[in-house]
């Protein structure tokens, strides 16, 4: 269920879903990604069936367009590719948008970078 994989994925990725995260995502919108418009076109399309039935979806991708555009704007050496809303989505379900952007940003360091 997704209260352990919260649990297991914020320890494994070193993120802690308590804490405040807040300010380091807003700072990370703060910056445009050359990839934003192809970013928009993935995330009209993406949560359909994945969320749950009493979740607003439009707010869920608002949440996930900001979280893959602050990811992208601040690692440049990574770059949007088909499929990574999809990552990003199921880290949103489950960790909420501030630890996924932590998880996120962290899985870009180290395992997502060279695609």
């Amino acid at each position: 269920n997704n209260q352990v994989r919260s649990r297991v994925w914020a320890h494994l990725l070193g993120v802690d879903p308590n804490g405040d995260l807040s300010a380091t995502l807003k700072l990370a919108n703060a910056s445009f990604h050359r990839d934003e418009r192809t970013v928009q076109a993935d995330v009209e399309r993406s949560l359909y069936g994945l969320a749950p039935e009493d979740a607003n979806l439009q707010e869920l991708q608002q949440s996930l367009k900001r979280l893959l555009t602050g990811v992208l704007a601040t690692l440049p050496d990574v770059h949007y590719y088909q499929g990574l809303h999809d990552i990003a989505g199921v880290l949103l379900l489950v960790l909420g948008e501030e630890a996924a952007y932590v998880a996120l940003h962290r899985l870009g360091q180290h395992h997502l970078r060279d695609f």
